[in-house]
């Protein structure tokens, strides 16, 4: 039975099943699958039949069910029936059609594993499987194959298969990735579960990759720049053939790999080229083949490779700068080779007479080129010389030219006595005369010399020289009218004395006298019955002084001369007035100056009459055009620093018209263009020109000018320089002393400079310099009536010099530099004793005397108690010498010294020993002894060898410096012995200390070998040191000893090492000659006519001192020629007077007394002109600054091209605050000239220049000062005051100055006018104009704000000093009333309240707002509008309140400031506020009841925008109700709507009727 219940309906159906089936067989029961049938009804029900009278029915729904049955029998053929039941009871059945049940078939199994993989390549597999065990009842149709990445989940489709094919190849993998493989068997039922591989398939190659080379990868062979590395070839090549290796290399600071090689198969060795000195390598090598690159072989050793060093050369030239009576300084250059290995220091030696062979007697640092020799005794004569040291050792000494005596020095003469007088001063040239100078300085003196100077120049001139006996001359070649100072001065050898100078300049100038005759002849014109005019031309001579006036006289009828007129000196014309009429006059005019007048330049006689009255008809033609150029020379009378003013006279000619003007010139003399400097009037004949640029030298030329036109030119024929009267002042008088050294100050003082440069010192600049350093810094400055100054803040410790420079208005002197270095330390007082009780005192000291002392309380030193105290520790002092040698065999000899005073702050732990050969350089360890022990026998020694021995103090901090031998010590037996078969010869010194007594004898004793007694043989008186022995037996060996005997006993004994055998055959301990000298010969300094031969000693003299070397040379190498034998300290020789490209060879051999050793032979060698790069360019290197970013840079050719032509220079540059050098610029031919650009203004840089062949590039030629970056030029002056103000509005100002007097050399391009408000300190730009324009407008200002203003010339340096007003700019706005108010808007409309909002007004009329002022006016005619409220101004809403719903209203806003109210804004239509909210009126009606049902009814009433019906659920079946509706809003609710009847609800159902029944559906319908 099924039931389905609804709130409705309850329904019950009941299903019956009729069976009818064949007759079966029995069943046994064992069925292998079970057999299942479906069965759907659908019931289509329909609506029962009218229960009531007027009721209707409705369908309710399709009812679906579905009925799963099992156990049925396959091949049984089935029928169904159903029946629906309600409360009335069952429906007729509904029977099926007969259903044969029959079972469906399946999906197959999986297929039957596993799955196999074959052919794995790179990007594919081949994969296989075989069938299912069970195609689930229907054919297998085809396979489903699918893959995915071992890490990831998702599958993807490989492809499909037909069911005869059970393999498939995938494709499109990833070589290296893991995949896993499914397949699925499919039929027509689906696909079976799917048969997965047990373990991921790699796709990649069939092949390996290599594995890594065998080791070790060994490093051998390193060089400067290269290692070979080998290796050994993998095991195994992965299956595939190699195909070579990839060798890389790595810096050990580095992270990153370089490949270096890509080799062969068959290579398994490589040269690592490319390598850097002291870089640490590390290598590696993989193997190769068609798979990949193998694994690295590493090499487990680094490669680091070291440049080969060896020791420097002696240094390029030692010299002595300076002597005196116990010293000398020498100074030297650095060594042109170092070895390889930079010049850690320098040895200086020096030697005498007495003791040639050299002495160390000081070391210097690397970085000191120059030493000071004290302690020398006066007249002793020495030589010196200095070796560098690198780290391979000390080079060859190079020592000085000459042997020197120290001796007082020499000094400059005494200046001349005075007076230096001046006689007979002529037009060029006056004499002089003066008194020997007192002192010669001692030295004779040679003469005198003259110098003099224009009074307008700051330097002097030499002018004449005379011999030492001389005290008078005659200085010619002067200037007339020029002012000159002379001076005079002594010379000897050592140079000049100070200046005699005369007290007051000297003006050569001719006698003054009276001018010439005025120039005639005269010309009488215009003649009228009481006057004529007269006309002359100047005189050409005004007698020495200058013309004032030209005085004019006449004669009447030969009586007497009357003076008519004095005219002015221009004046060239007169007309002579009140004449008498027929009377006969002669007139003459007369050349006035200070001394008086000239002969008179007279007339013709002529007589005043009236014209005669007659007609005459003539042609004249009157002759007027330009003047003559004016009258030269062009005279300087001053020049100044951008100045100088120019003098001429005027033309000899006016052209017949009076002079208009003089026009005025100039030129620079490098430039071609004459450029107008001014117009004068006639009157004029002087003029000073301004704004010149210092020290470029000018023309000037003159025209004379009238109405006719510009007269022919007076130029100049020389060009005048401009430039200062003065010059900058001498250095500071030296020694800058270094005084009064703190532990971060010092004391200078210093003299003042002999000149000032005619200009007052205005200040001294103090600089220093720590002397690691390679710039200056400033200290201070110092007024000029100052001469000392202290240095503060400098560093503990670090080492400093001093220069101090003087200043004037025209620059800074050379600087005055400190000859020796300060080094602040602190000044302590040590040596005190602990629990000893103290006072100091201090006092001070003037030239007077010493002041008293003041002293502090009684300080108890008391020992330190569990106090913590900071050591600096050091090395420990060098051990106390001597270093003494003593007890000397043929192998061995005794070291002893005093231990070292200071022990650095750490105990001593040792001393370390160390030897080194005389002819090498680089010393070895002999042995490290404890700190107590101060005396070694060194043993294994060669006999005869020359050896140097040195001992080091050493703590834990490290070895102090060494105490060296003071000479080289011969390692020899205390005997010389000559051994035949019977005798043997002994020799022996004697000893070094005779303990105060002289030695008397020596005892001679000897002992066979075999047998342990000493037998006394002989007593040797003193002093002789030898003896042979007799009665020797041949063929036995023998000891020998020597005792020294004096009057206190005997010394111990001085034995051989080794036993001698008395043989016939030669003796190996005899003497013979030396070994041929340590070659190879080295060559340096070819030359196309000279050679330096270079050897080192033979390694062994032969028990016998090596006397000297000989030379020899072949140029066919069968004839030898000795060229000269040097002495036993020579191994470097200069051959000269050699042919140039002849071939040579040459050969040593070392001498001693028994002769020449073998000849050491050179490689053939030719003298030619040296190939290689050139010598270094020639001083001086000379910088011009050109602008604030250029410098001009020359220098002169090398004086050694190299055998090559020179291809350029190459020009380097470097900031002094820094150490790398960088490229400037190249040059790619031979100019010795070039200009370096983009450079930083105001830094100081070095240069240095090299010069380029074929060959390579020379040594720099460097700057020996920086040189400062900066232009040539100055920046203008300031604009000139005043600077005024006009026009002034709301927001502009005129503003008007006047142009810059100077131009800095530069034309002036712009003037910056700059702006500042009163309130803020910082200027900011308002404009520019041009460079002609001396007015601006300046705009955008602001009201009531306070301006100030400033004007700026500009040119190419950059902006002048401004020029600035004290009085400030203060803009007023004129103030009106505001505009209206912007786009007034209701904002929101609320319950009887509207908010109106507007923005500001675009103007505020010149006045800050106020407030608003809200107006409202109601929409009815006649309204009046209302002002209701006013706002703040920073407000721009308003809520306007109690307002009318019922009416409608415009609103207006008006802005206010303190001009008044400004106009209105008015909203554009009226509005009204909302209306207070009620609540709702009650529901339409009527309210009708609907489809009432068992417990639901819908009601409905009058449609509004509110839902207009509603079902009402869960009512009571069979109750009557009645029912009503309310609205309500936020109010609340409305008075309600009533139904007019009450309803019951009702079931509407009674009973069913099966329309059809079908096997898959019942369709029910309710009646």
């Amino acid at each position: 039975m099924l039931v389905r219940q609804n709130p409705q309906v309850h329904l019950k159906v009941h299903c019956l099943l009729l069976i009818s089936r064949k007759p079966q067989p029995h069943f046994n029961g064992k069925f292998q699958k079970k057999m299942v049938a479906l069965l759907l009804l659908s019931l289509k029900l329909k609506p029962p039949k009218t229960a009531r009278t007027g009721m209707n029915w409705q369908l309710l729904t399709n009812l679906l069910l579905n009925i799963k049955y099992k156990d049925l029998e396959e091949n049984t053929d089935y029928v169904f029936r159903v029946s629906a039941i309600n409360n009335v009871g069952p429906s007729s059945p509904l029977v099926s059609d007969s259903v044969t049940i029959r079972k469906p078939p399946g999906v197959p199994d999986s297929p039957e594993g596993p799955i196999e993989a074959k052919d794995v390549q790179r990007t594919s597999v081949t994969i296989s499987w075989q069938p299912p065990s069970y195609d689930g009842g229907s054919p297998v149709t085809e396979y489903i194959v699918e893959k995915r990445e071992a890490m990831r989940t998702m599958w993807s489709p490989v492809g499909h298969v037909n069911a005869d094919v059970t393999e498939i190849c995938a494709d499109k993998l990833k070589e290296g990735n893991d995949y896993v493989f499914r397949v699925s068997a499919v039929n027509k039922a689906g696909q079976s579960k799917p048969l997965e591989s047990d373990k991921a398939i790699t796709a990649k190659s069939p092949f390996d990759k290599p594995s890594a080379p065998l080791g070790p990868l060994e490093i051998t062979d390193v060089t400067e720049n290269s290692a070979e590395l080998s290796w050994k070839p993998p095991e195994k090549d992965g299956g595939s053939p190699l195909t070579g290796y990839i060798v890389e290399v790595r810096d050990t600071r580095r992270s990153t790999w370089k490949k270096i090689g890509d080799l062969k198969p068959t290579q398994t060795s490589l040269t690592a080229t490319d390598l850097l000195i002291d870089n640490e390598y590390v290598f590696r090598v993989s193997a190769v083949n068609t798979e990949g690159q193998s694994s690295p072989l590493q090499s487990e050793e680094t490669a680091k490779p070291k440049k080969k060093i060896y020791a420097p050369g002696p240094p390029k030239f030692v010299k002595v700068t300076k002597s005196g009576p116990d010293f000398v300084n020498l100074e030297w250059g650095s060594p042109q080779k170092d070895g390889g290995s930079k010049v850690t220091g320098y040895h200086i030696m020096q030697s005498t007479a007495k003791e040639p062979e050299w002495q160390e007697i000081a070391t210097a640092k690397s970085i000191d080129l120059s030493y000071n020799v004290k302690g020398l005794k006066e007249g002793t004569e020495y030589r010196f010389g200095v070796a560098a040291e690198n780290q391979a050792g000390i080079g060859a000494v190079c020592e000085t030219d000459r042997s020197i005596k120290p001796s007082k020095p020499k000094e400059k003469p005494s200046k001349p006595k005075g007076p230096l007088e001046v006689t007979d001063i002529q037009r060029d040239k006056i004499s002089l005369s003066w008194k020997p100078s007192p002192d010669d300085g001692g030295s004779p003196i040679i003469g005198y010399i003259i110098e003099k100077r224009e009074s307008w120049k700051s330097s002097f001139a030499p002018a004449e020289k005379t011999d030492s006996n001389t005290f008078n001359v005659t200085v010619r070649g002067l200037k007339e009218g020029q002012d000159y100072i002379f001076r005079v001065c002594a010379e000897n050898d050592v140079g000049c004395s100070d200046y005699l100078e005369i007290d007051s300049s000297v003006t050569p100038k001719k006698s003054v006298s009276a001018p010439s005759v005025p120039a005639g002849p005269m010309h009488v014109k215009n003649i009228k019955p009481d006057s004529v005019t007269l006309d002359w031309l100047p005189s050409k001579d005004d007698g020495g002084s200058p013309i004032t006036a030209y005085k004019i006289q006449k004669s009447e009828a030969g009586a007497e001369w009357v003076d008519v007129d004095t005219v002015e000196k221009f004046r060239k014309e007169y007309e002579v007035k009140k004449l008498t009429e027929g009377k006969e006059y002669k007139f003459r005019v007369l050349a006035v100056n200070k001394v008086g007048e000239s002969t008179p330049l007279e007339s013709d006689a002529v007589t005043p009459e009236r014209a005669p009255d007659m007609v005459i008809r003539f042609c004249c033609k009157i002759f007027v055009g330009p003047p003559s150029p004016p009258v030269g020379p062009i005279e300087v009378l001053e020049v100044q620093r951008n100045s100088a003013t120019i003098k001429w006279n005027p033309p000899e000619y006016d052209g017949g018209l009076p002079l208009t003007s003089y026009i005025i010139e100039m030129r620079e003399a490098s430039r071609t263009v004459w450029k107008k400097v001014e117009k004068l009037s006639p009157d004029i004949t002087s003029y000073c020109i301004q704004n010149l640029t210092q020290n470029v030298a000018y023309f000037f030329r003159v025209f004379a000018e009238n109405k006719a036109g510009v007269s022919g030119p007076l130029e100049m024929d020389e060009p005048v320089k401009i430039m200062s009267p003065f010059n900058p002042p001498s250095a500071p008088e030296g020694p800058l002393e270094i005084n009064n050294i703190t532990q971060n100050s010092v004391d200078l003082s210093w003299q003042p400079p002999k000149e000032d440069g005619g200009s007052p010192l205005t200040s001294y600049i103090v600089e220093f310099r720590d002397t690691k350093r390679s710039y200056w810094s400033k200290a201070g400055d110092v007024t000029p009536d100052q001469t000392k100054f202290t240095v503060t803040g400098l560093n503990l410790g670090n080492e400093y010099t001093f220069r101090v420079t003087a200043v004037n208005a025209e620059g800074q002197s050379q600087p005055l530099t400190s000859d020796k270095t300060a080094k602040p330390t602190k000044k302590l007082i040590d040596d005190l004793e602990f629990d000893l009780t103290y006072i100091f005192g201090v006092a001070a000291e003037n030239e007077v005397g010493v002041s008293e002392t003041s002293e502090t309380k009684e300080v108890k030193i008391e020992r330190p108690k569990d106090t913590l105290y900071f050591v600096i520790l050091e090395p420990p002092s060098i051990p106390v010498g001597p270093l003494e040698v003593s007890d000397t065999t043929k192998t061995s000899t005794k070291l002893s010294w005093k231990p070292s005073e200071k022990d650095g702050g750490s105990p001593i732990t040792g001393y370390v020993i160390e030897k080194r050969e005389s002819w090498k350089s680089s010393w070895s360890p002999v042995t490290t002894l404890p700190g107590d022990t101060l005396t070694y026998n060194v043993q294994q020694l060669k006999e005869g060898q020359d050896y140097h021995f040195r001992v080091m103090a050493e703590n834990k901090v490290g070895p102090s410096k060494p105490l060296e031998t003071e000479r080289t010590v011969k390692i020899t037996s205390p005997y010389t012995k000559d051994i035949t078969c019977s005798t043997a010869t002994l020799q022996w010194q004697p000893p070094e200390k005779d303990g105060g007594l002289l030695v008397k004898q020596y005892s001679v004793e000897r002992r066979e070998k075999r047998y342990g007694s000493w037998k006394k043989d002989a007593t040797v008186t003193a002093p002789s040191t030898v003896y042979t022995v007799e009665g020797l037996i041949e063929g036995v060996e023998y000891y020998f000893r020597v005792i020294a005997e004096n009057e206190e006993g005997a010394s111990e004994p001085a034995e051989l090492a080794q036993p001698v055998k008395a043989t016939k055959e030669p003796s190996k301990n005899m003497f013979t000659v030396p070994e041929k000298p340590v070659g190879p010969i080295k060559f340096s300094h070819v030359l196309p006519t000279s050679l330096t031969l270079e050897w080192l000693p033979p390694k062994s003299d032969g028990n016998s001192p090596i006397t000297g070397y000989d030379i020899e040379m072949t140029t066919d190498d069968v004839t030898w020629t000795k060229l000269f034998t040097a002495d036993h300290e020579t191994t470097q020789i200069n051959v000269q007077d050699l042919i140039t490209g002849q071939k040579y060879r040459f050969r040593v051999s070392a001498v001693n007394k028994l002769g020449n050793s073998k000849p050491l032979e050179s490689d053939k060698v030719i003298p030619s002109k040296p190939i290689g790069p050139p010598s270094a360019p020639k001083a001086p290197l000379v910088a011009k600054a050109l602008s604030s970013e250029s410098v001009e840079l020359s220098w002169q050719p090398p004086e050694e091209d190299g055998g090559s032509p020179i291809t350029g220079y190459l020009v380097e540059k470097r900031d002094i605050m820094r150490t790398m050098w960088s490229k400037a610029e190249k040059t790619s031919d031979e100019t010795l000239k070039i200009t370096v650009k983009n450079l930083v203004e105001g830094k100081e840089f070095l240069f240095r220049v090299f010069a380029i062949n074929k060959h390579g590039q020379s040594e720099p030629l460097d700057m020996t000062e920086p040189i400062l970056i900066k232009s040539p030029f100055d920046k203008p002056s300031a604009p000139r005051p005043p600077l005024r103000y006009s026009d002034l509005t709301e927001s502009t100002v005129n503003i008007e100055w006047k142009k810059s007097e100077l131009d800095g050399g530069t034309p002036i391009k712009q003037y910056v006018i700059e702006i500042r408000e009163s309130r803020r300190s910082t200027w900011g730009r308002c404009g520019t104009v041009d460079a002609e324009t001396t007015k601006y407008t300046a705009k955008n200002l602001v009201v009531d704000n306070e301006y100030y203003f400033r004007i700026r010339a500009v040119n190419a340096e950059g902006e002048s000093p401004p020029l600035e007003s004290e009085e400030s700019v203060i803009p007023k706005k004129i103030i009106e009333r505001p505009q209206s108010p912007g786009m007034l808007n209701v904002s929101k409309i609320g319950e009887n309240e509207i908010d109106i909002e507007w923005r500001q007004p675009k103007s505020d009329g010149g006045s800050r707002l106020k407030r608003y002022h809200v107006y409202i006016k109601p929409d009815t005619p006649g309204s009046d509008w209302m002002e209701i409220d006013t706002v703040d101004a920073f407000k721009t809403r308003h809520r306007v309140p109690k307002l009318d719903s019922d009416k409608k209203y415009f609103f207006a806003v008006a802005a206010a400031n303190e001009a008044g109210v400004g106009e209105k804004v008015i909203t554009d239509k009226p509005v009204s506020p909302k209306r207070k909210p009620e609540a709702p009126s009650k529901p339409v009606g009527p309210l009708t009841v609907s489809d009432v049902q068992r417990n639901s009814a819908v009601i409905s009433w009058k449609p509004t925008d509110l839902t207009p019906s509603y079902r009402m659920i869960h009512l009571s079946e069979g109750v009557e109700h009645r029912v009503r509706v309310k609205a309500e809003n936020r109010i609340g609710p409305s008075e309600p709507l009533e139904a007019e009847e009450p309803f019951t609800p009702e079931s509407l159902y009674s009973k069913f009727d099966f329309i059809s029944v079908s096997v898959l559906r019942c369709r029910v319908l309710c009646n």
